[in-house]
């Protein structure tokens, strides 16, 4: 990995590697490898069973609004391993807890209970002494910071190999244009303007060079879809519930912290999924625009074998490649709207519930 320069792809691989995800690196032995995600592995078990854990207490018990509303989009980004897609969002919501007590506690000298960054159940009192408190922050803290270093990492390759793609078809399509049939000049029967016949050498060469170079892109675009289309079916079923319950989180938030943190939250969370949504529609409306440029090209000129070659073209550019979910739905902008129109409606149900009264939320301590 320390010799892998590709531009944005070092970046994302570079994530992986704070999660001990390695790529590129040359290693003897498998253990040598991966013994350290091997042991990152319980630590995000036992992390994400104290929260399901405390999920499961305080829907035994009587619903709160504030909780409910903050918990369940963590508990969602915690057991997908979702992302916020940016670092700083991350640290923001992960770190806000313990500056607020620290704040209260050794700058206004006010008394406030020891929070921690998501509501667990662990057997021992996290909060009855500075030691146990600051002991499990960080092992919070380092579990979900790893989480979220890997999905982060996935994501944002994932949105680097479509953009490079999208922009592999468009200089495609620019290639195209200067692709022209090359003609004999002493051919005769040119001077009456009819029976051109092209020099094969040159022109099929040219031509069957650029079919290659699009079949070639064609596969990897397929590549791309195979690998990721569950994955990209998985955020988009939980980033509409995700978003929706940090909105509300917000409208229910007990300080500027938490309004801050879950402001944050919201708009990382936006950012990835439009940016991906962007790029699945480039690489669509490149790859469908081969054929607009097959048909600019001066294939009439060209001999019949030169046509059929560009009529070939056309047709297989009327099929364009594109990411999906779960190969069925096309990751697009109309896609990108209708997650933003589904967020809505669930985040206008979470509201309508909570203004008649069936949540409570308790006074502030």
């Amino acid at each position: 990995m320390n010799d892998f320069n590709s531009g944005p792809l070092k970046e994302c691989f570079e994530l992986f590697n704070k999660c001990y995800i390695y790529f590129f690196i040359n290693s003897n032995s498998t253990f040598n490898k991966y013994w350290k995600l091997c042991c990152l592995v319980p630590f995000v078990i036992v992390h994400n069973i104290s929260i399901l854990a405390f999920l499961c207490k305080i829907f035994n018990e009587e619903v709160n609004a504030f909780v409910v509303a903050y918990m369940i989009p963590v508990y969602l980004v915690s057991l997908q391993v979702f992302y916020w897609s940016n670092i700083l969002g991350t640290w923001l919501h992960l770190l806000g807890p313990l500056t607020s007590v620290l704040f209260r506690r050794f700058i206004l000298g006010e008394y406030c209970e020891l929070a921690l960054p998501f509501g667990s159940i662990y057997p021992y009192e996290s909060t009855d002494s500075w030691l146990k408190y600051l002991g499990t922050y960080a092992f919070q803290v380092y579990t979900m910071s790893c989480e979220v270093y890997a999905y982060v990492g996935s994501e944002f390759l994932m949105i680097a190999l479509c953009a490079n793609i999208a922009i592999e078809f468009s200089i495609l399509r620019e290639d195209l244009l200067h692709v022209a049939p090359y003609f004999k000049t002493d051919n005769p029967r040119n001077q009456m303007g009819i029976g051109l016949e092209t020099n094969s050498e040159s022109n099929t060469s040219s031509i069957q060079d650029f079919i290659r170079r699009h079949q070639m892109l064609i596969r990897l675009a397929k590549q791309l879809d195979d690998i990721f289309n569950k994955i990209i079916f998985i955020n988009l079923l939980f980033v509409t519930a995700t978003l929706c319950f940090f909105g509300f989180a917000i409208t229910v938030a007990r300080g500027a912290v938490e309004t801050m943190n879950n402001l944050v939250a919201v708009l990382a969370l936006l950012l990835p999924t439009y940016t991906l949504c962007y790029y699945g529609e480039l690489l669509k409306e490149e790859s469908s625009g081969i054929a607009e440029s097959a048909y600019i090209n001066n294939w009439y000129k060209g001999d019949m074998r030169y046509q059929k070659m560009i009529n070939f073209i056309i047709i297989r550019s009327q099929r364009p490649c594109c990411l999906t979910a779960l190969r069925h739905v096309p990751i697009t902008m109309i896609m990108f709207t209708k997650v933003l129109s589904t967020t809505w409606s669930y985040f206008s149900l979470a509201t309508s519930i909570y203004s008649r009264g069936k949540l409570i939320i308790p006074a502030a301590k």
